[in-house]
């Protein structure tokens, strides 16, 4: 439903600039409005109803910071290195460089918890490939970068939400705070 409905508010949101450049601004908010419609005119049940809404609303977000495409191959090669010994891989983080795209893997995490994060990025994937492949390529190099952002915050346990929290505010209450 989500890859049926997700462009389906670009009709009303056509604008053109001076060159005559077609864009298509705020069509995600317009298709999720018109998505939640339809799916309650063919009666889907309320989970399935709002996770699509969900997907249809963030199709297009940009999830990660835009790395420079030799980045990827060094993300990737460290990737590797982190799955076969996470130890070593660790004491070699660059952790500068890979802390805006672990810190929006947070942020999406909190927003959407995993599951819904996980459809979003097959959404987006299914999105990017039916585009023109000359944009494709980069767009999935990103995605690929996000995922593995996504698998470096589950993996190192990156608190992500209030619940993730060693201490809580029972703890802090009893410590006099």
């Amino acid at each position: 439903f989500a890859l049926l409905f997700h462009d389906l508010g670009k009709v009303n949101c056509l604008s053109q600039d001076e060159r005559g450049s077609s864009h298509f601004y705020g069509h995600e908010k317009e298709s999720a409005a018109l998505c939640r419609k339809a799916l309650k005119r063919l009666r889907c049940d309320k989970n399935t109803a709002h996770l699509t809404e969900t997907l249809v609303q963030y199709h297009s977000s940009r999830l990660c910071p835009v790395y420079p495409p030799s980045f990827h191959p060094e993300f990737q090669a460290w990737m590797g290195q982190w799955h076969e010994n996470k130890e070593a891989a660790l004491s070699r983080m660059p952790f500068p460089v890979l802390e805006p795209g672990l810190r929006q893997a947070r942020r999406w995490l909190n927003k959407l918890g995993e599951e819904r994060l996980r459809r979003l990025l097959e959404t987006q994937r299914a999105d990017v490939c039916a585009q023109d492949a000359y944009y494709a390529a980069e767009r999935l190099r990103q995605l690929e970068n996000f995922t593995g952002f996504l698998e470096l915050a589950k993996a190192t346990n990156q608190c992500y939400c209030l619940r993730d929290l060693k201490v809580s505010g029972r703890d802090l209450q009893e410590a006099g705070f």
